[in-house]
């Protein structure tokens, strides 16, 4: 990384994969991998998330980690211990994802400020439904990598751009 986010983002994005697939794993025991190359936010993939800003002194970029509703499921039950069969209530799930998307959000920092990127964190948001994604309007600039796991799982970590950047992932 060379200090400049403007040309940064494909790396940004690919930490931040590593970062939801580390956390998964680790923290949950949810094993993921990587399905497909970066490219556009998918809105089939919205059935739930959370997101959070990252900003410095100059731009900034948002985080969203969304997915199908295995995803805020499997998380969920992960977080709160639950069993399977146990039904996962709307209020828990959006606990449960605002919490993984903080943690994500601290490792991503940390990985960050090792390439010697410092940045400050906002509060995560929980968001459900394609209305979260959807808001991309003409000119915004998002790129997602597809995640999936067990359970039928999948879940996209999604960069969202905030002014100018000419990085190639957001047009290839």
């Amino acid at each position: 990384m060379n200090g400049n986010v403007a040309t940064d983002a494909g790396e940004i994005l690919d930490l931040a994969v590593q970062c939801a697939i580390e956390a998964c794993g680790t923290q949950f025991e949810l094993p993921l991998g990587v399905a497909g190359e970066p490219r556009r936010p998918d809105v089939g993939l919205a059935h739930c998330g959370g997101a959070i800003s990252f900003i410095d002194d100059n731009t900034g970029f948002n985080l969203l980690l969304m997915g199908n509703r295995a995803y805020g499921h499997e998380v969920t039950r992960a977080m709160f211990m639950l069993e399977p069969d146990e039904e996962v209530a709307e209020d828990d799930m959006a606990d449960a994802i605002g919490e993984f998307v903080n943690i994500v959000a601290g490792m991503l920092k940390r990985k960050l400020a090792d390439r010697e990127y410092a940045v400050r964190i906002g509060l995560p948001m929980f968001v459900r439904g394609s209305g979260c994604i959807e808001y991309f309007a003409e000119g915004v600039l998002g790129a997602a990598i597809t995640l999936e796991g067990g359970s039928g799982m999948r879940m996209q970590p999604v960069i969202i751009w905030k002014g100018n950047c000419n990085d190639t992932v957001f047009t290839e």
